[in-house]
């Protein structure tokens, strides 16, 4: 209840993290759901409820694009990372992202490469990073014309604040983009 929230916040925060990440992989989705639920109205701060938004939209995924998208981009917009809305996407602006992108990936040492400094997991850019992988899966379905914009920023970002592994997908993306 609120009492142990109040009095054992951290424990009380991993515990249903944990818990929800259990039922997810056992496909107790509601049981899942009624875990973040109560991260979501306990949470103290957007930052301690990334990991279960990041859950729900992995679930989310599997039921219905539009909302797991629509709920990905909401998230990235309070992570401080706004995306145009489609109509917003010309040939303009991703031609831009990239070449702007290409500039960074062009100043990348062999040594960066081999050595990437890692991003710490508590940094809103690393979760700005995870939710944009997801993101990008979305994306080749449902709008590739994001596609350019999330790969661009997920290189941006890494090369910013460091590297995690998911930061490898935005290279890729980028690659196929380029290569098109």
């Amino acid at each position: 209840g609120v009492l142990g929230w109040e009095e054992n916040y951290e424990l009380c925060l991993c515990l249903c993290e944990n818990t929800a990440i259990a039922c997810f992989v056992l496909a107790l989705v509601d049981k899942m759901k009624a875990f973040l639920k109560e991260v979501f109205e306990h949470a103290n701060c957007l930052e301690d409820k990334l990991k279960g938004y990041y859950l729900l939209i992995r679930s989310m995924a599997a039921l219905s694009l539009n909302g797991a998208t629509e709920k990905v981009l909401s998230i990235l917009n309070a992570l401080g990372e706004e995306f145009p809305d489609p109509s917003g996407i010309t040939p303009d602006l991703i031609r831009n992202e990239l070449v702007s992108t290409s500039a960074i990936l062009k100043d990348l040492t062999k040594e960066d490469v081999l050595t990437p400094r890692r991003m710490s997991e508590a940094s809103k850019h690393y979760w700005a990073v995870k939710f944009m992988a997801i993101f990008i899966t979305f994306l080749a379905v449902q709008n590739p014309m994001y596609l350019p914009l999330a790969a661009s920023r997920m290189i941006k970002i890494s090369a910013s604040h460091g590297y995690i592994n998911d930061s490898a997908f935005g290279f890729i993306v980028f690659g196929q983009v380029i290569i098109r």
